[in-house]
């Protein structure tokens, strides 16, 4: 109960200055908190307008069983992700399926940002050059 107090009072100075809360579900062998993006979403809402989630799919390949459902039911909140793949590598050095869940949030009309939360596979900027050019093609930008 203490949490969702204090994100309540959070939640409105946030939108009081034009930002949110934002929370990020971590997998159960590093938190307890929020697991799953869903939990961290019934939070926020409880919370009020000010608090959202994010989803990470580091975390997501873990918790969640079906992660285009998964962003399917979180949307309305959901204002942030976090690009990694499984081996915590950029994405597509691993197993995680980018393409079905970026392309699913662009037909929803996701707007908001990406990170990279991953170690590089080689040197930076060739790593990077390749990582623009996988996402534009797993989303279909």
């Amino acid at each position: 109960r203490l949490l969702i107090e204090e994100l309540k009072l959070l939640s409105k100075k946030a939108l009081d200055v034009g930002s949110r809360v934002i929370i990020e579900p971590v997998n159960r062998y590093e938190s307890h908190l929020a697991n799953k993006v869903a939990d961290a979403y019934s939070i926020a809402l409880e919370a009020g307008e000010g608090v959202a989630v994010m989803a990470d799919f580091y975390h997501m390949n873990i918790e969640e069983a079906n992660v285009i459902e998964t962003l399917k039911s979180v949307f309305p909140r959901l204002v942030h992700l976090h690009l990694s793949d499984n081996n915590r590598s950029q994405p597509g050095k691993g197993h995680v399926d980018f393409a079905g869940p970026l392309s699913y949030l662009k037909s929803l009309g996701y707007s908001y940002y990406g990170a990279l939360e991953c170690n590089l596979s080689g040197e930076p900027k060739a790593s990077l050059k390749e990582e623009r050019e996988f996402l534009h093609s797993a989303s279909g930008v």
